[in-house]
């Protein structure tokens, strides 16, 4: 059964995917890229893509481990993989056909967006990350539940689904 990925593991396939798309990733934008991937994957599947829980920051829902292996600053472009400090493989994972094919979407629908743009929307009024610093403040783990059931949400809203099924 899969309980998810190494955040980093993810983020180095978004990279990827951006670098096939020829979409630039800043940190915090790779970031968010990320917690989008996890959140409609959830939405959709409800599994969760990362097994690490994404925890309420002041710019939105980060990947503590993530953050953390990054070596940039601010709209520096990422160019390289993230590395595991022994070793210095690259975080890596097996993806199947539909995660993969997530990621993809959301690069497609979010990979224009800058940082700050992406953070405004995961700061909407009523998302995981609103009702957590609301309701525990920062830097408090967002619950996969909630994540998943505002995404599902969203995913009704937009095919229309009614919501007496």
């Amino acid at each position: 059964m899969n309980h998810g990925h190494d955040p980093r593991a993810i983020a180095n396939q978004m990279l990827e995917i951006g670098r096939q798309k020829k979409i630039d990733v800043s940190m915090m934008k790779l970031i968010k890229l990320v917690f989008f991937a996890h959140g409609w994957m959830l939405g959709i599947t409800g599994k969760p893509l990362s097994h690490e829980a994404a925890e309420a920051w002041q710019y939105g829902p980060v990947f503590r481990s993530l953050y953390q292996s990054l070596p940039y600053q601010g709209a520096e472009r990422v160019t390289s993989p993230i590395r595991n400090i022994f070793g210095g493989q690259p975080f890596h994972a097996e993806f199947s056909n539909d995660e993969l094919n997530l990621m993809s979407r959301v690069m497609d629908v979010y990979g224009s967006l800058g940082a700050f743009a992406l953070s405004d929307i995961t700061h909407e009024v009523g998302s995981p990350w609103h009702t957590t610093i609301q309701n525990k403040g920062k830097f408090s783990e967002i619950s996969n539940d909630e994540i998943r059931d505002y995404f599902s949400g969203k995913l009704k809203l937009a095919t229309g689904a009614s919501s007496h099924e």
